[in-house]
């Protein structure tokens, strides 16, 4: 059983040295990088892109947008992960994600795999039942939208 705890920040090494942040959030749906979404451009001026990344789990399609849950499999959620300090962009986003109206999302914590190595973010997990809804295989929502496009 995994034991999370809460960092006051999390440090990160580049070419400028390490960069600090007191947030360190994946993102697999709406909020990518390389989405429509207005809110995802919002993220982007806001935030700064960290990389790219994975955990392990299954993404499905829930009423028209991504809900993804981190369980013990192969399969992979596709991401993308953004660090930044401003508190009030968290409670955008959790407004975003109807965080405190509804329980079909949460925001917990979850390993995800980098280019880097391992990075402890918050992320937004699909909170209800899943059985009734379509797998996205692929584990990459751009993907499936693109795919979607081409047919």
């Amino acid at each position: 059983m995994n034991e999370w705890f809460y960092l006051d920040f999390i440090d990160l090494q580049s070419d400028m040295g390490t960069i600090h942040f007191k947030h360190v959030l994946f993102v697999y749906g709406l909020l990518r990088k390389g989405s429509n979404d207005p809110m995802a451009l919002f993220l982007d001026q806001q935030a700064s892109f960290i990389d790219h990344g994975y955990l392990h789990g299954k993404l499905f399609m829930a009423d028209g947008y991504p809900g993804a849950v981190a369980m013990l499999t192969s399969e992979k959620v596709y991401g993308d992960v953004f660090g930044f300090d401003d508190e009030t962009l968290l409670a955008k986003l959790d407004d975003f994600e109807e965080i405190n109206m509804t329980d079909e999302y949460i925001r917990s914590q979850v390993d995800i795999h980098t280019a880097s190595g391992l990075l402890n973010c918050w992320m937004y997990v699909y909170n209800r039942p899943t059985t009734k809804l379509k797998q996205i295989v692929s584990g990459d929502f751009l993907k499936y939208l693109s795919e979607l496009k081409m047919q």
